[in-house]
């Protein structure tokens, strides 16, 4: 077990050391779109086999953070998310050197075992320093300079493709990843709290009854499928936007990358309210006010889409409305899965972590399937993970009031029974 304050003393990582460590993750994902379009001709593939390395990614993350949360609350914060960032390193090297498409796709997929760390130990070290309202607001500007960061790699990787080639956004990757690494070594404090963790000796056994505790509560689940399905609709879009932009209404890169830049702004905003607001509104209008204003943004696609009227104004406008929506949702929704049971922040992180990515990565496949050539398809997924979005919060919601009317009803008969 790794050094650990006291329950009276809580540490806290530098805002800026989380903000940046996240981002790098992020980022890892969102430089790579642009390059997908010359991928299909550098390497005379097609499009379902390029968005393996998208969809792949996804899908090792969701597996991953199961194990790193685990690890992260046995054998502390600091620890793991170093590990992690080497993994990184070493990954993102291959991915710039891979002289095909298969190695490539394996360099990735060994990248985003990295990237767990990063997405892992940083919601697990803002539980560690704050109580849950307050872990919402932090999250918030976490996720509102964080927003920036993916945008500007979107940006970056399309001037990218076009000056440099594709092997440029990897490279870019392994400088920052260096610079954060260092970083961290200098910076990072631990913040595990040894009197908060399951199990007197950690193991499987404590791993097995933190993952437990969680599955058994409808109230985290509830909330860990409301982030999921939110985050859907943001990852069904990154898929299908690339094509839709350059192929069908015949955007360069450039202009795809910089479109993106709106996005930013939107996400930034709505984590920006989230962040002020969180603590005076609380975590449950907050979340309720994000998923109306997505619901909102994709009835105006299925009505533009309807009337023909889907260019980049009608393509992204909506978009912005959703992001907003998720900028406000998801800090908090994270924030009341993580509380569910602070002893297993960790694993908590990872299970919420894989939701997202698990729902994201069929999300994602599920545009390609489809895909006939049109917008539709792309907003009909968006639309349905929104619903469900929608839906799983409700769940958290009605699980909470009935626990909590159990709780008071046998309230009086203990006190009869005394």
């Amino acid at each position: 077990m790794a050094p650990a304050t006291t329950d009276s003393t809580r540490a806290a990582a530098p805002v800026w050391l989380l903000i940046a460590t996240t981002a790098l993750g992020t980022s890892s994902l969102n430089i790579f779109v642009p390059a997908m379009p010359e991928l299909v001709a550098a390497f005379a593939s097609d499009i379902a086999t390029v968005n393996l390395a998208l969809s792949l990614f996804l899908v090792t993350i969701a597996i991953g953070q199961l194990i790193c949360g685990p690890i992260a609350d046995r054998h502390g914060r600091r620890r793991t998310l170093l590990a992690g960032l080497v993994i990184f390193e070493v990954a993102t090297a291959l991915c710039a050197l891979a002289p095909s498409l298969e190695l490539l796709i394996a360099g990735r997929i060994v990248q985003a075992i990295g990237a767990c760390a990063t997405i892992v130990v940083v919601r697990a070290m803002v539980r560690d320093s704050y109580e849950r309202e307050r872990a919402a607001s932090v999250l918030g500007f976490i996720t509102m300079v964080m927003a920036v960061a993916p945008a500007l790699s979107v940006a970056l990787g399309g001037y990218l493709v076009e000056r440099l080639g594709w092997r440029a956004g990897f490279v870019v990757l392994a400088l920052a990843g260096g610079a954060i690494a260092a970083a961290a070594v200098w910076q990072l404090p631990e913040t595990l709290r040894t009197s908060l963790h399951l199990g007197d000796r950690g193991g499987l056994r404590a791993t097995w009854l933190s993952y437990r505790l969680l599955l058994r509560s409808p109230v985290f689940v509830g909330f860990a499928l409301c982030l999921a399905f939110t985050s859907g609709a943001y990852f069904a879009f990154m898929a299908g936007a690339p094509f839709i932009i350059v192929g069908l209404l015949g955007r360069t890169p450039t202009e795809f990358g910089l479109s993106f830049l709106v996005i930013a702004v939107g996400y930034s905003s709505g984590s920006f309210v989230a962040a002020r607001y969180s603590v005076r509104s609380g975590i449950d209008r907050m979340i309720i006010a994000g998923t109306a204003l997505a619901l909102a943004a994709c009835a105006a696609w299925l009505i533009a889409a309807h009337a023909g009227a889907i260019g980049m104004i009608g393509l992204f406008a909506p978009m912005v409305v959703l992001v907003f929506g998720n900028g406000i949702a998801m800090p908090n929704a994270i924030a009341a899965a993580i509380s569910v049971e602070p002893r297993a922040a960790g694993t908590a992180a990872g299970l919420v972590g894989c939701a997202q990515m698990a729902i994201g990565a069929p999300a994602m496949a599920a545009v390609a399937w489809l895909d006939d050539g049109t917008v539709l398809p792309l907003i009909i997924v968006m639309t349905v993970t929104s619903v469900l979005a929608a839906l799983a919060y409700a769940l958290a919601v009605l699980s909470d009031r009935a626990a909590t009317a159990a709780r008071a009803a046998r309230a009086p008969a203990a006190s009869a029974g005394e």
